[in-house]
């Protein structure tokens, strides 16, 4: 495990950046195992970065843009993702706990209470949409989306639903949400 100074972190984005840009003496960031434990990087443009490993806990990444960056197996435990872009980022592993999301939520909320209301916005419950056969593997015709909302892609997917959808999906695909359950149902008042 590497930790980077303030000023290193800063070089490296640099030089990340001119790479992304074809200017010449750049170089894509390879953070690999780095620990960066509570490091801002509001705005930084981590777009095909690697982070494979790196502790980024409590790590502020608001307004970041980690497109195509590579967090498989990295620790985002209390990161903060407001208004961070992760379209096609690589999630496998990572560790998303208490992390805030782009819409503020946290990783628990997200799980607990956004995906839920989203398998059950297409009107079916719960318990026929996360199912473990469709919870097994993701092809478009054997995913939550399909059986929520009948959709073959994410352009199937209800335009108030589809980014939520979009996220879902990755989230999905990283195997970083649990098959969900159905809450129980109230037991009824026994009169005495």
């Amino acid at each position: 495990m590497t930790t980077y100074a303030t000023d290193d972190l800063q070089r490296i984005l640099a030089l990340h950046r001119k790479w992304l840009y074809g200017e010449p003496g750049g170089e894509r960031a390879v953070l690999t195992d780095a620990v960066l434990t509570g490091a801002v990087l509001t705005d930084a443009v981590l777009t095909g970065a690697v982070l494979t490993g790196a502790d980024l806990t409590g790590a502020v990444l608001t307004g970041a843009v980690l497109t195509g960056a590579v967090l498989t197996g990295a620790d985002l435990t209390g990161a903060v993702l407001t208004g961070a872009l992760l379209t096609g980022a690589l999630l496998t592993g990572a560790v998303l706990t208490r992390a805030r999301l782009s819409d503020g939520v946290t990783w628990g909320e997200y799980l607990s209470e956004v995906v839920p209301a989203l398998l059950t916005a297409g009107g079916r419950p719960l318990e026929e949409v996360a199912t473990p056969d469709v919870w097994a593997c993701h092809t478009w015709q054997n995913c939550p989306m399909h059986a929520a909302f009948g959709a073959d892609s994410l352009d199937d997917v209800p335009a108030l639903h589809r980014w939520q959808a979009g996220r879902f999906v990755q989230f999905y695909d990283a195997k970083l949400i649990p098959l969900p359950t159905a809450p129980a149902a109230p037991t009824p008042e026994v009169a005495a």
